[in-house]
């Protein structure tokens, strides 16, 4: 039985991460949280993506934080 752990680990530690900075900045970590896991299983068990592509992905919604914490914040 061959049994490929690295995507798994690799959606925990995103989700992890994405929990904190929720809790920081929003106060809303577990909705952070929760689409990071939502994006991981999507990308990597619906679409099959390769783990770099699920990586980037994950990479993809703390671009779309920056945005709008810089559309919230004025560009300050």
């Amino acid at each position: 039985m061959n049994l490929n752990l690295g995507p798994v680990v690799v959606a925990a530690v995103c989700a992890v991460v994405y929990y904190r900075l929720g809790e920081i900045e929003y106060g809303r970590g577990f909705l952070l949280g929760a689409i990071s896991v939502l994006v991981s299983c999507v990308t990597s068990l619906l679409l099959g993506w390769s783990g770099l592509a699920s990586i980037l992905a994950q990479v993809g919604i703390f671009v779309v934080m920056t945005i709008v914490n810089m559309l919230r914040k004025g560009f300050r």
